[in-house]
């Protein structure tokens, strides 16, 4: 407590060091005293939070933390969200969750970052509102939930959500690999805004299989893009492998170049080397007149 008293206002690091030692000493009292730090040294907020989080944990504890949140300023009120988030006690749970409509941002954040995952409707309400960095923290949330429990929200959202926002549901949708909202994610590669087109495109490798092959191939013939004609090969490549019997990797794309114009020739034979197979050698080989080599490579 001396070094504490002595320390606490110049050495923020004797002070931190002092109270890390006495917490645990103090049993249950330890979160009041913490608390207390809080309002009569700010500075020493991380390291009393950091204290906080690994001491053990009861009920009074719990509604003490959440009255000095709510009556705290706001950075004051993310940090302790933050906290009980990381500690886990399942008696700040509605807190947290109810932390996601804060007015503040920073709150949010940390609501965002802490709360429990028991329902996705909280989370997916967020995005219509949500700036660059909490359509990010909104994305990792969300990609915790089973595809089930977030799909069809995220789905019923698109046509709705703006940017930043559009762009989570629509990787939600390919990284849960959505199948059924192949068709929306293809018809959204198209939009004339370049994030939907891009969020899109990068959704396109997780959901297409072969019977999509035609159309992301006439696609990526008409790619001017650089990044779209990344992400077309990327769909494509992935397109091909999905399922396909391992003997016949890539004859789909094959026998799209039969009778084929030069330039969809082109766009295939750029793509066969990211399926590979014996096929696809084959093919090649055929088209520069070269005999299919009787030894590997």
């Amino acid at each position: 407590r001396s070094l504490y008293a002595a320390y606490r206002d110049e050495q923020v690091q004797v002070a931190s060091a002092a109270l890390a030692l006495l917490a645990p000493m103090l049993g249950d009292k330890a979160h009041d005293t913490l608390r207390a730090v809080v309002s009569d040294a700010p500075a020493l907020l991380g390291a009393v939070l950091e204290i906080a989080a690994g001491l053990p944990w009861n009920l009074a504890a719990v509604d003490g933390w959440i009255e000095k949140a709510v009556s705290s300023p706001a950075e004051v009120r993310a940090g302790i969200v933050d906290m009980l988030g990381r500690s886990g006690p399942d008696a700040a749970a509605d807190f947290i969750v109810g932390c996601l409509q804060d007015p503040d941002r920073a709150v949010r954040l940390a609501a965002i970052r802490s709360a429990p995952l028991v329902d996705s409707a909280p989370f997916l309400g967020l995005l219509g509102q949500a700036d660059a960095e909490e359509a990010a923290a909104l994305k990792a949330a969300l990609l915790r939930f089973h595809a089930d429990e977030v799909v069809p929200g995220a789905a019923r959202l698109i046509d709705e959500t703006p940017h930043p926002g559009k762009a989570v549901l629509i990787d939600v949708l390919g990284e849960k690999g959505a199948r059924e909202e192949m068709d929306r994610v293809f018809a959204l590669s198209s939009d004339a805004e370049p994030a939907t087109r891009a969020a899109a495109m990068g959704a396109l490798a997780n959901l297409a299989g072969e019977r999509d092959l035609p159309r992301l191939v006439e696609r990526l013939e008409g790619a001017t893009d650089a990044d779209d004609i990344i992400h077309l090969q990327a769909a494509v490549a992935a397109a091909a492998a999905r399922g396909a019997d391992p003997a016949r990797e890539g004859a789909v794309l094959i026998d799209l170049m039969n009778g084929a114009s030069p330039a969809r020739k082109a766009a295939i034979l750029r793509v066969l080397p990211k399926v590979g197979g014996a096929s696809a050698l084959k093919a090649v080989l055929s088209l520069i007149h070269i005999s299919e080599p009787t030894r590997p490579y």
